[in-house]
């Protein structure tokens, strides 16, 4: 969900599939280069706003899948 996040993936995965990775809100109206905060250290506003954004990302997720599955 973040670029951490992203830098673990790329360190182990294929070469030739790292193109397929990408941060959660990639599929959102968000900004280009989004992330989703880590709200561990902070109140509950900032993990309110974390599911919101998670909420979104999903939703963006969902609406690409369907349609590369045609549905």
């Amino acid at each position: 969900m973040d670029r951490g996040h992203i830098a673990w993936l790329q360190r182990r995965c294929p070469a030739d599939s790292q193109v397929r990775l990408a941060l959660f809100l990639s599929e959102e109206s968000a900004p280009s280069g989004a992330e989703v905060p880590d709200p561990y250290y902070g109140g509950e506003a900032d993990f309110t706003r974390a599911l919101d954004l998670v909420e979104a990302g999903a939703r963006g997720w969902l609406a690409r899948l369907s349609v590369e599955l045609g549905r």
